[in-house]
């Protein structure tokens, strides 16, 4: 038997297509060593050949352990905690509309939004995640025309538009392959990178949206310091450089430019916003909703709550869920879900960090900083400043907060992380592949001496 019909056996053993080209590529690395170190050692190629499939084992007993252990998994902790979330969004909102006494039924909505949340999140569980790193250009171009068609025929809510701050984070996994495409390309790739990155933020400027801008830059420099940090771009020293250099030197020139020819950065609305921040003004629209959160939050007690303050509070049914937790089931409930929600960053930072390919790596990381700033943000508006959103408007947190947008968003976010994880082990992206298999030229070496 040669080596090219002991993998073919071996792969006969194996059911997932992924494993089969990854365990092909594993085996001939680890046969053409072999076979060198025992021709090394004065044995004929073919003799050499022989020894190294028979130090390998039998081939259909290699193949059904590889199958074992080179198959689709599933991350059952992370599924039950979404489940889990699925059942305290739909208590916490059918309370809301208890409290409320709304002709809406918070309840019957979510539920509706979860069901597609988890439709969407089962469809893209089984989607191959790798297309993200084959067509990334594509999706991002087909991503930018949907946010140039939001700002040009989309409606604004309080001056916002609602859906361009889930598009923008769209882009967040795609930057992701954005970045594995680019790395073969070195240095200017990181430049490319930094340029392509930054249009959505030019596209929320263009709508006038600074929550969006803020959530998405964050995540953006993240992912750019940890490609560079990985050295996907060469040399650290210059690509933080670069980063840096970039973060400062663009902005300051559309400032810049903005300034020159008299384009105003804020709208006046946004800029009443910013000066209700340095003062307490209780009867002020800006901060009315914020402050009545914050009498509502100070009467919290530690098992139950009351009523009597947050059914004042606008909104609490998106921008204020996690203070009313607090004030309707307590502190200690609050303290919960907080805690479960620690925990799904922490699982799906695990997804992440345990992927060996780059590609999976770096949509796992695009995915939990995603959740990460979104829960931040939302946390520290909640329960440290509320006036944190009069900076930062549009907010959400994940699977809790009321909305189509949202949960929908969340539950695909889940579903990337899912299938990330599911092809853990059975996706390879290595670069250091040598430019001629040694063992094709060894044998093509042989076909061609017999010819003789």
């Amino acid at each position: 038997m040669g080596w090219s019909d002991y993998i073919t056996t071996v792969k006969e053993q194996i059911r997932n297509n992924k494993a089969k080209l990854l365990i092909e590529d594993e085996l001939k690395d680890h046969l053409e060593e072999q076979i060198k170190a025992f021709e090394e050692d004065g044995l004929s190629y073919v003799e050499a050949e022989q020894k190294a499939i028979l130090d390998m084992g039998d081939p259909v007993e290699v193949g059904t352990e590889l199958n074992r252990i080179h198959r689709p998994k599933l991350e059952k902790k992370l599924l039950f905690t979404v489940i889990l979330f699925s059942a305290i969004n739909l208590i916490v909102q059918f309370v809301v509309g208890k409290v409320f006494h709304s002709t809406t039924s918070y309840f019957n909505t979510q539920a509706v939004y979860i069901v597609i949340g988890i439709g969407v999140m089962v469809f893209v569980y089984y989607m191959d995640y790798t297309i993200i790193g084959r067509y990334p250009f594509l999706i991002w171009g087909v991503l930018s025309l949907i946010g140039i068609y939001i700002i040009e025929f989309g409606h604004r809510h309080y001056n916002v538009f609602n859906d361009l701050f889930f598009i923008t984070l769209l882009f967040v996994p795609i930057f992701a392959g954005i970045l594995f495409h680019l790395r073969k390309l070195k240095l200017i790739g990181l430049m490319l990178s930094v340029i392509i990155g930054a249009t959505p933020i030019f596209i929320a400027l263009c709508g006038r949206s600074v929550s969006v801008v803020i959530h998405y830059i964050v995540i953006y420099l993240i992912m750019l310091n940890v490609a560079v940090g990985k050295q996907w771009f060469g040399n650290r020293k210059i690509g933080f450089a670069i980063v840096w250099a970039s973060t400062i030197g663009i902005p300051a020139l559309f400032i810049l430019l903005c300034l020159k020819f008299g384009i105003p950065l804020l709208n006046n609305y946004q800029i009443e916003r910013l000066k209700s921040i340095f003062t307490d003004v209780p009867n002020r629209d800006f901060t009315y909703q914020s402050n009545t959160a914050r009498q509502a939050l100070a009467n919290s007690k530690i098992l139950c709550g009351s009523s009597d303050i947050i059914n004042r509070v606008p909104a609490v049914e998106s921008d204020y869920i996690l203070v009313f937790i607090f004030s309707m089931f307590g502190i200690l409930a609050g303290i919960c879900v907080i805690a479960l929600l620690l925990f799904l960053l922490y699982k799906a930072f695990r997804i992440a960090k345990v992927q060996k390919s780059y590609l999976g790596y770096m949509v796992g990381m695009a995915c939990t900083l995603t959740f990460i700033v979104e829960t931040f943000f939302y946390i520290i508006n909640n329960l440290v400043s509320m006036k944190f959103n009069l900076i930062i408007k549009q907010q959400a947190l994940p699977f809790l907060s009321n909305g189509a947008r949202n949960i929908i968003f969340s539950y695909a976010i889940v579903g990337l992380l899912l299938s990330v994880y599911r092809n853990t082990g059975l996706v390879s992206d290595r670069t250091n592949k040598k430019k001629r298999n040694w063992l094709q030229r060894r044998r093509n070496m042989r076909i061609f001496i017999k010819s003789e």
